[in-house]
């Protein structure tokens, strides 16, 4: 899959993010890959493969890690337009993934201890 990369200031680079986030959901669906996990992947691989042109275009070296820092917000944005489209169903999965990602239980284990 080709990452989307010219240097028309920063509208286009929230449309190519846009564009390649959307790229990167129907290259997971034309793969049948509709676990949280393969899709976790995907979008781990939009911040180093999309982060990294953005250090070189600016032609400096540039920290890596601060230019993902600098990616974060359009990430988030992208990320939560795209899951303000899910039905309940898939937030409930997402959330619960998310859950035992920070706490390291399952997330009915995690229901029980709080609930203690």
């Amino acid at each position: 899959m080709r990452i989307p990369y010219d240097n028309r200031g920063e509208e286009g680079r929230l449309q190519r993010l846009k564009k390649f986030v959307n790229e990167v959901d129907t290259e997971s669906d034309r793969l049948g890959e509709n676990s949280i996990t393969s899709y976790r992947s995907l979008l781990e691989d939009l911040l180093v493969k999309y982060a990294l042109p953005y250090v070189l275009l600016k032609g400096s070296r540039i920290d890596l890690i601060s230019a993902i820092k600098n990616f974060l917000p359009e990430i988030n944005f992208v990320l939560n337009q795209e899951l303000s489209r899910l039905d309940p169903g898939w937030k409930h999965i997402l959330m619960s993934k998310k859950i035992s990602d920070m706490t390291g239980y399952e997330y009915q284990q995690y229901l029980k201890l709080i609930d203690k």
